[in-house]
């Protein structure tokens, strides 16, 4: 896992309930930063079974824009928007090929629905 730099400006400290769309904003983004930060590896790691490099690299992308002084939303949502399709448009059989090599995690279906409901998740945190 690799480790995010200190956060700076909007990212310098966690809002605690959400009063204006500055605040719900840099929450929003800061719970993108917690996701990556937790799940990056795995999530590549998912990615890559199923060739989704476009998406790898939009979660490095993420990684990066999460952690300017004044991080671009819309970079944000589309990255967040290129991992998530990349999750919607896996194929049955594709996904089932994957499975019956016993490739990925133990339960490949549900760590699929998983991060696709996250990524969707996140992406409607900055929908307001």
């Amino acid at each position: 896992m690799s480790e995010m730099s200190p956060r700076r400006g909007i990212m310098a400290a966690k809002p605690g309930l959400f009063k204006t769309d500055v605040e719900a904003t840099a929450g929003a983004i800061l719970r993108v930063a917690d996701f990556l930060s937790e799940e990056r590896e795995a999530l590549r790691n998912l990615l890559e079974l199923f060739g989704e490099f476009e998406a790898i690299d939009a979660i490095a992308d993420l990684g990066e824009l999460c952690d300017e002084d004044c991080p671009d939303l819309a970079r944000i949502t589309a990255a967040l928007g290129v991992v998530c399709a990349a999750f919607e448009q896996l194929s049955f059989s594709l996904i089932g090929t994957v499975a019956w090599y016993g490739e990925g995690p133990r339960d490949l279906h549900a760590a699929i629905r998983w991060y696709g409901a996250k990524t969707e998740d996140l992406i409607k945190r900055f929908q307001t």
